[in-house]
């Protein structure tokens, strides 16, 4: 499996509640992640690094894999509620915290 290999030299996984998502965590990479339809309470990691994203819009609890996700629902209801703003900001606040560790290693090791 190459796909840790890509975990081990990115900044954050973004993305929806799926096995790549479960291995970056694992991995301790910083996520972002949809839970739409599914809860993060049942799947997720919403302490740090981690970000979980999740509405409670209705179809979050019609919408399982005991029904096979099955709706009428076309328009992806749950998914356009969460602010891009609000994902935006949090990608944005990863990645800085992400540069300004990496600076401080490296002007930590460049004073040896």
């Amino acid at each position: 499996m190459y796909i840790n290999k890509f975990f081990k030299f990115g900044t954050l996984y973004l993305g929806n509640d799926s096995g790549p998502l479960h291995l970056a965590a694992a991995l301790n990479l910083p996520t972002v992640a949809f839970f739409v339809p599914e809860t993060w309470r049942l799947y997720g990691y919403n302490e740090t690094p981690q970000k979980m994203f999740y509405t409670n819009y209705f179809c979050s609890l019609c919408l399982n894999l005991f029904n096979l996700n099955y709706s009428s629902c076309k328009l992806n209801s749950s998914l356009i509620r969460i602010g891009e703003e609000e994902v935006v900001n949090t990608v944005a606040e990863i990645i800085y915290k992400k540069m300004r560790t990496k600076a401080k290693k490296e002007l930590f090791n460049s004073s040896f």
